[in-house]
């Protein structure tokens, strides 16, 4: 089965048209992404993740950063953004909201984000 690993928990996230939205850090290997995440991905973040894929790519292991694995930020409405590995170490505080280390969650569906309830961790 693939699964897609929830990692971090973004409240109040302003990355997505709906500002304020609530958001998860999704890491998902290449064949996770293909098969789960990049079907769901907006024709202007299809065009990103191509231009990009091979930069964004985790190139090692350390910290939550997980070799051969690329990062999603997935609002609670569905909607996507492909973002840097980076992300993980980055202060996200002057984006706004509130982003929380969560232990790694797994999903086989972006559905099942309504599940998550952030504040059991």
């Amino acid at each position: 089965m693939k699964n897609v690993i929830i990692k971090f928990f973004w409240e109040r996230c302003r990355e997505f048209i709906v500002e304020d939205e609530d958001a998860f850090l999704v890491e998902a290997t290449a064949e996770e992404a293909s098969s789960i995440v990049i079907p769901l991905l907006s024709p202007r973040e299809r065009v990103k993740f191509d231009q990009m894929k091979d930069i964004y790519v985790a190139k090692e292991t350390s910290g939550r950063a997980t070799a051969g694995s690329y990062y999603f930020l997935v609002s609670r409405a569905k909607e996507l953004k492909f973002e840097s590995v980076a992300i993980l170490t980055s202060d996200l505080s002057g984006r706004g909201g509130n982003v929380k280390a969560i232990p790694d969650i797994k999903i086989a569906s972006i559905d099942e984000l309504d599940k998550i309830d952030p504040s059991a961790y």
